[in-house]
C-alpha cells in the first residue's frame, strides 16, 4: 500500500494486476440490538449514617381522659355501678369481721363454728376450764324420790377460755364455741362420825340445767362407799365424767346428792380436792 500525491493523492494498493485507490469511508451503520444483562456485580460496602433529622413541631395536646368522679370523703373507694364504662361512683367500703381478743392466744389457730369465730389449739384438745372448790359450805341432799339434784358449786376458777365457754365462778359453764366436749368432776366430803356412817356422792352431768331424770342429764356408773379401807379424809367421795356435742349457748353443771336415802351427808371438802374439769376436743 502507497500513498500517492503526483496525480490523484490517496492510498492505493495493488491487486496482483494493477495498483487500486482505496474508497472514502462509507456512512455509521444502524445500531445493532441491545445485548443480554449482564450478572449482578457484588453489593458495596454500607455507606456512612447521615446526619440526625431536624425535629419535628410539637403536636397539639390530646384531650383529657375519663379520670375519677368528683367528690368522695377519706377513706371511701371508688367502686362500679353497673357494667357500663366509667359508671363509677365512691363508696365507704365496709369495715369486715373483727377478730376475737389475741392476748393469751399465742400459737392458737382461728376457726368458726359457722357464725362466730374464736381462737383454738392447734394440739386437738384445749383445756377450757379448770375449777375448784374452795369456799362455801354444801351438803349434798339425800338420794330419794322427791330430791333432783343441787348444783355443786365450785367456785375458784383457775384456767378459763373465754373464746371457748364462759363460766361464772359457780358452776356453771355456758359455751361459746359449739363441738365436743369432755367433761370430768370429782367431790370429797368430810369423814362422817363414826367414819362407818360417810357416804359417797351420786354425781351427775347436767346439760341445760336438767334435774336427775332429764334426758340431758348423764349418770355415770356410781361407785358405792368404802368406809372402812380408804384412808381418814377421802372415805366419802363422788365422780362423773362424760363425752357430749354442745352447740353455743349450752350450759354444763355438776350436780349431785347423797349416794344413800337416809343417812344425812356431810359438807364436801373446800381444800381444793373437790375438782371440775373440761376439755374442748
Amino acid at each position: 500500500m502507497v500513498y500517492q500525491s503526483d496525480a490523484t493523492a490517496g492510498f492505493y494498493f495493488y491487486n496482483g494486476t494493477y495498483w487500486t485507490q482505496l474508497g472514502a469511508t462509507g456512512p455509521q451503520g444502524v445500531t445493532g440490538p441491545q445485548g443480554p444483562i449482564g450478572l449482578t456485580g457484588a453489593t458495596g460496602a454500607t455507606g456512612p449514617q447521615g446526619q440526625t433529622g431536624v425535629p419535628g413541631a410539637t403536636g397539639a395536646n390530646g384531650t383529657n381522659g375519663q379520670g375519677v368522679p368528683t367528690g368522695g370523703t377519706a377513706g371511701q373507694v371508688l367502686a362500679k355501678i353497673d357494667g357500663t364504662n366509667f359508671n363509677t361512683q365512691w363508696v365507704t367500703p365496709s369495715s369486715g369481721t373483727s377478730l376475737p381478743a389475741q392476748t393469751g392466744n399465742a400459737g392458737r389457730v382461728l376457726t368458726t363454728d359457722g357464725t362466730n369465730l374464736s381462737w383454738a389449739g392447734t394440739t386437738g384438745a384445749t383445756l377450757a376450764l379448770q375449777a375448784t372448790k374452795t369456799s362455801g359450805s354444801q351438803i349434798l341432799p339425800l338420794s330419794n324420790s322427791t330430791n333432783t339434784g343441787d348444783l355443786v358449786t365450785y367456785n375458784n376458777a383457775t384456767t378459763t377460755v373465754p373464746a371457748i365457754g364462759t363460766y361464772d365462778n359457780n358452776g356453771v359453764f355456758t359455751v361459746v364455741q359449739s363441738g365436743l366436749y369432755f367433761v370430768q368432776a370429782v367431790t370429797r366430803c368430810v369423814d362422817n362420825s363414826p367414819v362407818t356412817s360417810t357416804t359417797n356422792q351420786n354425781l351427775f352431768v347436767s346439760i341445760d340445767n336438767g334435774d336427775n331424770s332429764a334426758v340431758n342429764s348423764f349418770h355415770t356408773i356410781f361407785v358405792s362407799a368404802n368406809n372402812v379401807n380408804y384412808p381418814a379424809g377421802v372415805k366419802g367421795k363422788g365422780y362423773t365424767s362424760g363425752m357430749y356435742f354442745l352447740t353455743a349457748g349450752q350450759t354444763i353443771r355438776i350436780k349431785g346428792l347423797t349416794s344413800n336415802s337416809s343417812t344425812a351427808g356431810t359438807a364436801l371438802k373446800t381444800d381444793g380436792s373437790c375438782q371440775l374439769m373440761i376439755v374442748k376436743l
